[in-house]
């Protein structure tokens, strides 16, 4: 398994290589070398603080509770959809970013507002989604619906809708060559959400989701003052951005709360749970213009990509 994977990194490596054009030569450039360090220990340590803000939780579950597998089966699925499409998003996002951070604080301003508008589409709707599966995907799936596992998903699910606004600010703080300003919030972040789930986790895994949570609430929100206030946006504006994600979500909520709260857990159940609230999306995105303009940027963005 390690030899494949070395292999496929060298594949990787010399294909794009060859596809750039690029030619490798051993020399030592002292103010070069010192300019790619001096960016890549803060990116290097936004990376690690990164991993322990997603899984010191299961360490916390795990010391402080025994019900660590209902912790891991209620995070497992809203972090498969969520956080590799959310990746993906960051792609699209930090090349959009560069490209335009040499044109003043307008610019910026105006990159980012609509950046927050394609998280918001994707992350709020999505994100209110799995809640409202939660129950039926983790009965068919572990058979553990009657659990704290079910409303322990739907809190993380909820954090996922926040978690996706905050890639808006992170990616531009990036392509700005500020990951030390960014690595400094999340100095203070990840210790402090990992000590309130220590004490919260004896208390049930449900509260060690509302941790996460709360504590999303307040460092993206301090994140976005900051970010604001460095390239001279307005927080109205932030917050009128979103607006294509909240339309499209109260579509969801419309026509999937309903058939939730009327069904029983189960496959059947789950399936008519999400072909409603895709029959929300599809017609809030014809009501909304707006958001019907950002989906479809979203689309031309992500062929692009």
């Amino acid at each position: 398994m390690v030899w494949g994977f070395l292999i496929s990194r060298l594949v990787w490596t010399a294909g794009t290589w060859a596809l750039m054009r690029f030619r490798p030569v051993l020399a030592w450039e002292g103010p070069v070398v010192k300019e790619l360090f001096a960016y890549a220990w803060r990116m290097a340590g936004n990376r690690f603080l990164g991993l322990l803000a997603l899984n010191g939780d299961y360490f916390i579950v795990g010391n402080r509770t025994s019900s660590l597998d209902l912790y891991y089966q209620a995070f497992r699925l809203p972090e498969i959809v969520m956080g590799g499409q959310l990746n993906a998003m960051s792609a699209v996002l930090f090349p959009m970013y560069s490209r335009i951070r040499s044109k003043g604080h307008e610019a910026l301003c105006n990159a980012m507002y609509q950046a927050l508008g394609l998280v918001a589409l994707f992350s709020i709707p999505v994100g209110v989604g799995l809640a409202l599966i939660a129950r039926d995907a983790i009965t068919v799936m572990f058979g553990t619906g009657d659990t704290a596992a079910v409303p322990t998903m739907e809190i993380i699910s909820i954090t996922g809708c926040i978690t996706g606004l905050g890639f808006a600010t992170g990616d531009l703080l990036y392509a700005i060559n500020r990951p030390g300003l960014l690595m400094r919030i999340n100095l203070v972040m990840v210790p402090t959400m990992l000590v309130v789930m220590w004490f919260a986790a004896p208390h049930g895994i449900a509260w060690v989701a509302v941790s996460h949570l709360v504590t999303q609430i307040v460092f993206i929100g301090i994140r976005q003052v900051i970010v604001n206030g460095l390239i001279g946006a307005s927080m109205l504006s932030v917050l009128a951005s979103t607006w294509p994600g909240v339309a499209v979500t109260a579509g969801v909520l419309a026509f999937a709360l309903p058939v939730r709260l009327v069904t029983d857990a189960g496959f059947v159940s789950g399936v008519l749970i999400a072909l409603a609230g895709a029959l929300g999306a599809v017609l809030a995105l014809g009501v909304s213009r707006r958001s019907r303009a950002v989906f479809s940027d979203v689309l031309t963005r992500l062929r692009g990509a």
